[in-house]
């Protein structure tokens, strides 16, 4: 048999957060970014799941932080390599040549 899966509206929910972004060139050809973030998303009084009261419990799939770091750096022409890593979760990079 097939997982299922059931989806219901269970209420009200409030979120709120910060943000912070940070951009600097430090020399010729190289940029550094970096942002932090922090949310508090929860369920609103008289919130109830499946006969169950919520309220107060942190809304799923609703990161209490996000981070990320990258760099960009560049040459002369169309040379690029940018380098990002995002939560502890993994580097990506691009090259354009």
């Amino acid at each position: 048999m097939p997982a299922q899966f059931y989806i219901a509206n269970v209420g009200g929910a409030t979120s709120s957060g910060l943000e912070v972004e940070a951009n600097a060139r430090p020399g010729a050809g190289v940029d550094l970014f970096a942002s932090a973030g922090l949310t508090r998303a929860r369920f609103s009084d008289g919130s109830v799941s499946s006969g169950v009261d919520v309220a107060g419990n942190d809304l799923p799939n609703a990161p209490r932080y996000t981070v990320s770091l990258g760099a960009h750096f560049f040459a002369e022409g169309r040379r690029r390599l940018g380098v990002l890593r995002t939560g502890g979760r993994g580097v990506f990079g691009r090259l354009s040549l």
